[in-house]
């Protein structure tokens, strides 16, 4: 959804999709689709100093996120 609403410059559908994010990023950061998330929405999610989930979850699961993408990403 994060995509449709960057594809779409809807900048209400991305501040909702972030809330969203933010609130439930817990669960979302062990989901398979978390993998999935393209470079660019990573550092996005990852930028927001209010995501309910603890530093350890997400530091997993950005090594998670690397390891499967590791080619996508430039540096």
């Amino acid at each position: 959804m994060l995509s449709v609403a960057a594809f779409y410059d809807s900048k209400y559908l991305k501040n909702a999709c972030m809330d969203f994010i933010e609130l439930n990023a817990g669960f979302i950061i062990k989901s398979e689709n978390f993998l999935k998330v393209t470079y660019v929405h990573l550092l996005e999610i990852i930028s927001h100093d209010i995501l309910a989930a603890d530093e350890i979850d997400i530091f997993e699961a950005m090594c998670k996120w690397i390891k499967e993408n590791k080619p996508e990403v430039v540096i």
